[in-house]
């Protein structure tokens, strides 16, 4: 769903269609991760495209027993105690998902894939200081990076989605950009390939 919205293909060549859906406890609690109310443990990189491209809301609460025969043997699901969002796992949730008007700078389906890539490769380690690790792949960023209001203090995870958009935008104009490593992994990028994992916090 979120590769397709880039490249505007399958149902997406038909412009923003609303779409209806009903979610398991487990898919509901990664769409329900919204910045800034969910701790940066939690909020990973498919809660942020979905909240950034996507407007998503929450229409009915459903038993699973009501829509669903009974199984014998009850699947386990687990939500952490600490956990932001609180679901039930007995319960399916219908909601209405609609695509966001994208912005024109990211609106190609070639400049979408990269943006994915860039964020994928940045909420890897979200416990992680932004402005070290975008030196690591961008010397002479943090520069940069100040000048936009972020401190050594701040973490990869308390930087919001349309931070992060604002930021990709912008890095694209440093001078120090065309020869970095992050050009080079954003380079090949396409929307196929952007399916890394990610467990890492």
């Amino acid at each position: 769903m979120i590769n397709c919205l880039g490249t505007k293909e399958s149902i997406y060549s038909l412009g923003r269609p609303e779409l209806f859906l009903l979610v398991p406890a487990r898919n509901y609690k990664t769409l329900n991760m919204k910045f800034p109310n969910t701790n940066y443990l939690f909020y990973r990189k498919t809660s942020s495209v979905l909240n950034l491209f996507f407007d998503i809301e929450l229409l009915m609460e459903l038993k699973v027993s009501d829509v669903f025969p009974h199984f014998a043997v009850p699947r386990k699901f687990q939500t952490p105690s600490n956990s932001p969002v609180t679901v039930n796992k007995d319960s399916i949730y219908f909601i209405k998902i609609v695509p966001k008007q994208i912005r024109d700078a990211i609106s190609d389906s070639e400049t979408y894939a990269k943006f994915l890539t860039f964020l994928n490769q940045v909420l890897q380690k979200r416990s992680s200081r932004l402005i070290p690790k975008m030196e690591s792949w961008l010397p002479g960023s943090g520069v940069h990076l100040i000048r936009m209001g972020y401190t050594m203090m701040h973490l990869i995870g308390e930087v919001s989605p349309e931070q992060y958009l604002e930021l990709y935008l912008e890095l694209q104009k440093w001078p120090e950009f065309p020869e970095s490593s992050l050009q080079a992994i954003l380079i090949h990028a396409t929307p196929e390939k952007d399916t890394a994992s990610e467990e890492s916090v």
